[in-house]
This record gives structure tokens, sequence and C-alpha cells, in this order.
């Protein structure tokens, strides 16, 4: 009977060091009153930590006067039905929150024999930021390639701007965002652009026509392009009085200004504020707002030069042709008109022999205009020997009629070109005359604005590939930790089940460690897109002694057995820090992919010359399940998977083919024994020995 006791004493006491040492927060309640209260009976050292009490806090005390909201947050139904009925419940992760606890909990709530509930529960809180984060981020680049798209030649600037203000403010959950700028007269601003949040009051009807002067704390910061990040307006120090005064007229908490560039002029700012409580705007905010005054401000600036186009060129036609006419009337008055334009205006045979240009023309190629008569235009702007191909002058010889097109000379300027026919009295053509505009801004204003829209365009659909690899994956993982858990809480009651209970926490265990990996190569694989790529002189053997122990640590109950043979201790190949992750990469899926009960993994190094070129050539050997010929074509695609139940990481083995392609080397993979890919597979990596 002594020995029976014994027994199970150490038995009890086994089971309590386990549940005390467990990741897991484990709780035990028991009720007096028919299940309408209940009172913490126990909870391990994972539960306090999660719960931030301790033992002297909660044991036999109330659950609600520990925890004031647990009715709000659910669990206390789901207690008093397992109580009621023995039946276990799963309590999804919901946000638990009050004076002193923060956080999301997933909770399993079961009934013991003793009449008391029992609950295991674990904090989810980061994995929940996680996927906030990512979401956040999908969002953040959805609205930059919606804000970009936007302004490729848009109907309506004012509406794209009011638009793209809406966008971010809601982003950013700013109360008001808005675009101020600088008056023609460089003394006034003006609010030109608004979005308000609902029950937030507008204020661009009461700030127009403001002296910058009134504000010179924040104008002169914002002059010499500097941020301002505000994020408590009554901590505005005495020199900035005038913009305290203001920003509490309009029930602003706090703020942030960035400087609005349109060309390589500050123009005014764009910003965003909070009327209903403080805030310390985001890294996130900064670069949202930073992005958009660049398209903004490029859009403006190409709105604007358009428009100036537009006038110039309604002007020109109007000046070319009250000038031509007045030309053959009056040669002095011809000079004394042409002379005063700022644009380029030459007036030419009908074989493009230069018979006249105005001082501006001439400016442009450092001459006087003197010596340029009785040349060809081809010759002096382009360097050529015959006419350029697409010349207006050329074409409206041919069509007598006018003609317009863009040219660009040997400097890289481009330029709007008109030929305009002259007619003599009996309305025959005797010359032509050339007239040019310099639009090389215009048109690197288009360029930016089109290359921000594909840029952002291509991150958001990156964003999605992500996210959708990166679900499947995930959730793979957390059904194996959950079903995982759900099985070891049946056994705690077991005795004869602690080793199996110790499995389950291994595979849990090992399932965090796949999870980690993941966001791992998301983040790698981001970056292998954006990314400046520095390649130095590096060990190969080093680093594969690396991966071997960090492989033997994650999988230390597997029987595996690796074998390296290599001609010399040394072997240096031009890579980074990530051939690491290639070299674990391939190891691990050499173990997960391996039913055997003993793992053979054989890595032959040696020197090889292709192409002309020398490269240290790795041959990874393995007993594992091997890789069908279909398998074989598509393994290295970013993505792909065996079936909708694989257990492959989804973008290792995409990793590793993106990084070996940076190294300018190659990676394929081969039948162990030729023939029969079932007897495993061998991994073949080439990387170049020179830089």
């Amino acid at each position: 009977m002594k020995l029976i006791e014994s027994e199970l004493y150490q038995t009890e006491k086994i089971f309590k060091e386990f549940l005390e040492n467990i990741s897991s927060g484990v709780a035990i309640y028991e009720t007096t009153d028919n299940g309408e209260t209940f009172k913490i009976n126990e909870m391990n050292k994972a539960g306090l930590a999660n719960c931030q009490v301790s033992r002297e806090e909660i044991i036999g005390k109330n659950l609600i006067k520990v925890f004031p909201n647990v009715a709000e947050f659910g669990v206390i139904d789901s207690l008093r039905r397992v109580w009621k009925t023995g039946k276990p419940e799963h309590f999804p992760t919901a946000l638990y929150q009050d004076d002193r606890v923060y956080g999301w909990i997933e909770m399993y709530i079961y009934k013991l024999p003793s009449e008391k509930v029992v609950t295991i529960f674990k904090t989810q809180t980061k994995l929940v930021e996680v996927q906030e984060n990512f979401k956040k981020k999908v969002e953040f680049e959805k609205a930059i390639a919606t804000i970009s798209s936007r302004f490729v030649n848009p109907d309506d600037i004012d509406k794209a701007i009011n638009l793209s203000l809406k966008d971010i403010g809601i982003l950013s959950q700013a109360s008001r965002s808005y675009v101020f700028l600088f008056n023609d007269d460089n003394i006034t601003m003006s609010n030109t652009h608004e979005w308000c949040a609902e029950n937030v009051k507008s204020q661009i009807e009461e700030i127009k026509d403001v002296p910058i002067d009134a504000f010179p704390w924040s104008i002169n910061k914002i002059k010499k392009g500097e941020i301002l990040n505000i994020e408590n307006v009554e901590d505005l120090l005495p020199e900035a009085s005038a913009e305290k005064t203001e920003f509490l007229r309009e029930d602003i908490k706090s703020l942030l200004f960035l400087p609005l560039k349109i060309g390589e002029n500050i123009s005014g700012f764009i910003g965003f504020d909070n009327v209903r409580a403080q805030e310390r705007w985001s890294e996130d905010d900064l670069n949202l707002l930073k992005i958009s005054s660049e398209i903004i401000g490029n859009a403006l600036k190409r709105i604007k030069t358009e428009r100036e186009l537009e006038e110039l060129n309604k002007a020109l036609k109007n000046i070319v042709g009250e000038r031509t006419r007045k030309l053959q009337e009056s040669e002095n008055e011809k000079t004394a008109i042409l002379e005063s334009l700022l644009e380029h205006i030459v007036y030419q045979t009908i074989d493009n022999t230069i018979i006249y240009v105005n001082k501006a023309a001439a400016d442009s190629v450092n001459l006087m205009p003197e010596q340029l008569i009785g040349r060809k235009c081809y010759q002096v702007w382009n360097n050529r020997e015959e006419p350029c191909e697409g010349c207006p002058v050329l074409l409206s010889l041919k069509t007598n009629q006018p003609a317009i097109n863009e040219m660009t000379t040997p400097d890289g300027r481009i330029w709007y070109v008109a030929g305009i026919p002259v007619r003599d009295k009996d309305n025959n053509i005797i010359g032509v005359v050339e007239s040019t505009l310099n639009i090389t801004e215009k048109k690197t204003a288009e360029q930016k604005v089109k290359k921000s829209e594909e840029k952002y365009r291509k991150a958001y659909y990156q964003a999605n590939l992500y996210r959708d690899i990166f679900a499947h994956d995930i959730n793979n993982i957390l059904q194996n930790i959950s079903s995982s858990v759900e099985l070891s809480s049946l056994y705690l009651n077991d005795p004869d089940k602690l080793h199996t209970i110790k499995e389950l926490y291994d595979i849990v265990d090992e399932q965090v460690n796949r999870a980690k990996k993941l966001i791992s190569n998301v983040r790698k694989i981001t970056e292998l897109d954006e990314a400046e790529i520095i390649l130095e002189k590096m060990d190969v053997n080093r680093i594969l002694n690396n991966a071997i122990e960090f492989l033997q640590s994650s999988f230390q109950t597997r029987n595996i057995n690796i074998q390296i043979n290599t001609p010399t201790k040394r072997n240096y190949v031009y890579a980074n820090n990530l051939l690491l992750d290639v070299f674990e990469n391939l190891l691990i899926n050499a173990v997960r992919h391996n039913n055997k009960s003993k793992i053979e993994i054989t890595i032959d190094i040696s020197k090889e010359e292709k192409g002309g070129k020398n490269y240290i050539k790795m041959e990874f050997k393995d007993n594992g399940v091997g890789i069908s010929d279909y398998r074989k074509q598509i393994i290295f695609e970013r993505g792909a998977r065996k079936s909708q139940k694989s257990k492959g990481m989804g973008l290792g083995l995409s990793l590793v083919k993106k990084i070996i392609e940076i190294y300018l080397g190659d990676i394929w993979v081969e039948e162990r024994v030729k023939g029969d890919y079932t007897h495993g597979s061998i991994f073949v990596v080439l990387i170049p020995t020179n830089s």
C-alpha cells in the first residue's frame, strides 16, 4: 500500500512539475454555486507570466475580481458550458484588456473528473501584431499604387489630389490631411486641398492667402526641407507661439508636416493632423507622406509645365503668325520683334539653309546669330550632315501645313519643335519658320511618375504573392500546433502518457521554428527583390559546418549521418551571408523529406571549369523520398508545392534559386540512382570562385 502511495506521490509530483514548466498557461477553477462564479484554484508559471499576476494575488479569488473584463471577453460563458456539459471547448484568439493586462489569447477549456475546470491558454499577441503589420504593409503598398495610378494623365488633378489625401488620411487614421501651397507672390499661402474624417470640421475655406511670415517658426523649417512631427501641440516652445495658437484654434492635438517640392523648389507642404487625441506618427506614416508628397509634387510640376507649354504654344502660334506677316512688310520690324522672344526662332530656306536666327536660338549653341547664317539647321543643333528623321520643318514643306514634333539633341535635351511654312503674296512657299521650346524638365517629370507607378504596382503584386504563400504555410503550422495541444490536454491526467506529451511538445517546438524560418524567408526574398547585393570572398567549408551544426541541433531526435568529401580544407567562392540560408534549406529538406530511420547525407565538394569560368561544385546527396520528374521542373519556382498538404516551407527552394542566381551560379536536382527517383536526390550547386 505504501509502495502504491509512493508511486502515486511521485506521479503527481512529476505531473505538477510538467504543468509548472510547460510554455502554455494552465489555470484550474472550481465553482461552489453551480457555475455562477468561478474561483481560481491553481495557475502555473507560464499562466502567471501571461496574466501579469502572482499566486498570492489570485489563488482562491473570484475570477471576475482578478480580471474584471472576463465577462465581456466571453470566457465566463465558455467555462459555464464546459462545467455543465463536460464537453471541451476551444476559445478562439481574442483580445483581452483591462487596466493591468493587455494581450491576444487563445484558450482550450476542459472539465476534470474532480468537477473542476481547467484552461490551457497561450498569448498570441506577437502573431496578431505580425499579421496586422503585414496587413498594414499590403494596404500601404496598395494605397501607393492607387495614388500613383491616379496621376497618370488625370482628367481632374484637384480631384486626384483630394482622393489621394483621403487614402493617406484613412490609412494613417488621421483627422485631416491637406496640401498647402505658397502663392505666386511668395508672401502668402493657401490651403488648396483637404480631406476630413467624419465629424471633423473643415478648415480649407478659412485658410486662404494667409501671410507666410505669420508662422515664421514652422515655415522656416519647411523651407529648409525639415519635417515637423509634433506629438503634442501643448508642448510647443515659445518661439512657436503663433503656430500653437492657430493649431489650438483648429483643435489640433498632434500633426505631421512634410515639405512639398514642385520640381526643385519647395512650394508648400503636405501633412495630416489629429484632433481627437495626441499621437506620435509612425515611420510608416512618414514614409506614406514622403512618397505621396513626391507623387503629388511631380504631378503638379507636370501639370504646371503642360499648362505653361499649352499657353506658350498658343502664344507661339499667334506670335509666329503675326511676326510672319510683319516679316513680309518690314525686315527691321521683324528683327526687333523676334530678338525680344525667349523662344528659339529660326527662319530657313526650303533646303534648310539658315537665313535668320534670333538671339535665344544663337545663345543655345553659344554662338552669335551671324555665325549661323548660311549653315544647315541639322548641322548646328544635331551635328548631322543630313536632315533629322521626323523633322517637322521637312514635314511642313511636304504637307504645306504647320507641323509639330518632339526632337532630342545629342546633348540629351528634348525640344518641342514646330515648322510653319512662309508664303509669298502668290501663296508660294518661300521658306519655313522653325520655333523650338525646351521641354526636358516636363519629360523628366513624366518619366518619374511612370517609374513610380510601375514600382508600386510591382510592390502590390509581390505583396499579394507573399501573402498567399505565407497564409497557406502558416495555417499548416498552426494546425499542427493546435492538434498537438489538443492531444496533450487529453493525456494530462494519464501518467502513462507523459512521454507522449513530451513528444507532442517537441512537435510544437519544431512548428514554432518552422514559422520563424518561414517569416525569415519571406523577409529575405523581399530584400533580394529590392536590395543591392555586395559579394565577398567566403570559405564554403566554414559556412557548411555552421549549417550542419544548426541542422543537428534542430533535429536532435533524428539519426542523421553527414559525410563531407573535399579535396582541400578551404574552398573559396564569391557570395554573401545568405549562403548559410542556401545550405540550411538544402540540408533541412534532406531531413524533412526522409522517412528512413537513419538519414544519410553525403556532400561532395570539387572544382569545375565551365564556359571559361572556375566554380566550386557541391553535390548534396540524400537517401530521402526523392523528387519526381514533374516536380523537378517546378521545384525551384516561387510558391511551388507538392499539394495542399505539403510540409515544405513554400519559399525555401525559390529563395535558394534566387540567391544562387545572384552569385551568377547555378543549381539543379538529379536522381541519386539514375532512372529511379525513389532512392533519393542529388542537389548540385555551382558557385563562381572569382568576383
